[in-house]
């Protein structure tokens, strides 16, 4: 697969601010967040649902009406459209679907190195096959009756889909959480930190034997990982702790971790651990803060951040950029008057610019545009 520079762009081109991450709170401040208005919508508490959650497809379908009416005032939504690249987006499209009661389609993309990956239908709804088939699928869903028009709401994740194409360029993105970690540890743990050791604890533990702890959760592994660098406990003990049934979740596992001297012992590490605490205590899904502020500055460092002259196989290792299929289809889309946003399950302290701070949100840089072949028009 030959992969091909195509411009440079902004993720806000093409969504503006129709930007919504994990805690629901668009990032255009003409809408409500989902906490404030969780009565209206009829949610059963003002705690914003996860993606996997029936309450999600509820809320979001909300939105995106708030989201039409700003658009286009007047004129419903009849189909739901949507661009991803996991079984979990698949998930979340089909409760916003169900919640709605709209008519629609998703496409979930994945290139395979050396290997074909035609477009294909699965089922009524589903779609898959390489990004680069996606340009053909906007057709193919109007051939099966779609109008894609501006009775349409197009949602389109971010991460490994809008930009990290899964399959192409997700390392980058991978590599920029992998680096937020290490620097925010390293801080922590300060003449402590080993760095083999923090690199064979992160291997470890980032594997499925451990998501009775981790739960899947990067803050959780992140705070998992700084206790291992720290000595509090080694990956062999909690692997015998979570087959014992001593660990079930990752409450049980903070609240022994906070009882050893070792966690005592560097006052970086107390502190850090006392308000990782206090937010999982709140419900906060996303309690290791400065892990996940840092993530948003690693993230920025890598768009836009190669000259030209570098060559494709570098640019997908160590740039995060936008993907050039779903620039276009997106495009394609707003042509034709369609309702085009993005959600994202990911944290807004990873996303979003904190107020008074020199970085931007990810949604508003530039960086290059790249896909695997240009059209000719």
């Amino acid at each position: 697969m030959t992969l091909e520079l195509a411009g440079k762009g902004r993720l806000s081109d093409l969504f503006g601010d129709f930007v919504v991450f994990r805690r629901m709170e668009p990032a255009d401040r003409r809408l409500p967040s989902v906490a404030d208005v969780w009565r209206e919508i009829g949610l059963e508490s003002p705690r914003p649902p996860r993606k996997r959650e029936r309450a999600y497809g509820k809320a979001a379908a909300w939105l995106l009406r708030r989201m039409q009416n700003l658009v286009h005032p007047g004129a419903p939504l009849r189909e739901l459209v949507f661009i991803g690249d996991t079984a979990g987006d698949v998930n979340a499209f089909r409760l916003i679907k169900s919640a709605a009661g709209w008519n629609g389609a998703i496409f979930v993309g994945k290139d395979i190195p050396d290997g074909e990956n035609p477009l294909r239908r699965e089922g009524d709804d589903l779609w898959r096959g390489s990004w680069s088939s996606l340009l053909g699928w906007g057709h193919a869903l109007m051939s099966a009756g779609l109008g894609l028009d501006e009775g349409t709401a197009v949602v389109v994740d971010i991460d490994k889909t809008a930009i990290g194409a899964r399959g192409r360029n997700n390392g980058a993105i991978d590599r920029a959480r992998l680096a937020a970690m290490q620097t925010v540890i390293s801080e922590v743990l300060g003449e402590h930190f080993d760095p083999e050791r923090f690199a064979e604890a992160y291997r470890e533990l980032n594997q499925a034997r451990y998501h009775l702890v981790t739960e899947d959760n990067q803050d959780y592994l992140a705070y998992t990982c700084l206790a291992v660098s720290a000595g509090v406990i080694s990956p062999e003990a909690l692997c015998d702790a979570i087959e014992s049934g001593r660990f079930s979740q990752f409450g049980d596992f903070i609240r022994w971790a906070g009882e050893q001297h070792a966690m005592r012992s560097i006052p970086g590490l107390w502190s850090i651990h006392q308000e990782v605490v206090s937010f999982v205590e709140r419900g906060d899904p996303t309690p290791f803060k400065a892990f996940r502020h840092e993530e948003l500055r690693q993230t920025v460092l890598r768009m836009g951040n190669l000259d030209a002259p570098a060559s494709m196989d570098e640019r997908m290792r160590e740039e995060i950029c936008i993907t050039g299929e779903v620039w276009l289809a997106t495009q394609w889309l707003l042509e034709r008057g369609a309702l085009v946003t993005s959600f994202s399950d990911k944290p807004e302290e990873a996303s979003l610019a904190p107020p008074d701070d020199d970085i931007p949100s990810v949604h508003q840089v530039e960086t290059d545009i790249v896909m695997a072949e240009i059209p000719r028009r």
